[in-house]
């Protein structure tokens, strides 16, 4: 099976790097990177890819940020932001031993 695959520039990397980040969806991305959606979703679901590796690091970018901000509201006695916290550090824990991947 011959599968296309649009050449992307570095510009283009970059701006679904940062569209992830802001959390658009997989079609918006492609709309507005000008790749056709069905083949931007197919890659994304490419860890071999260059354009999942950049989808993925906005969002994990974007993540750490949120995470930055819930760990000061925790600190400042936030009751619903120490609940998260306590929530994603036992999801960490589990995968570190290996309870789900």
């Amino acid at each position: 099976m011959n599968v296309t695959k649009t050449p992307l520039s570095e510009t283009q990397l970059a701006e679904i790097q940062k569209n992830a980040g802001l959390r658009f969806t997989l079609s918006e991305i492609a709309l507005m990177v000008d790749i056709p959606v069905e083949e931007f979703r197919r890659r994304v679901n490419d860890p071999e890819d260059e354009l999942a590796r950049v989808y993925t690091k906005g969002k994990l970018e974007a993540e750490r940020l949120y995470r930055e901000k819930l760990q000061k509201l925790a600190e400042g006695g936030n009751a619903w932001a120490i609940r998260i916290l306590e929530s994603k550090s036992i999801k960490q824990q589990e995968e570190e031993l290996g309870l789900h991947g």
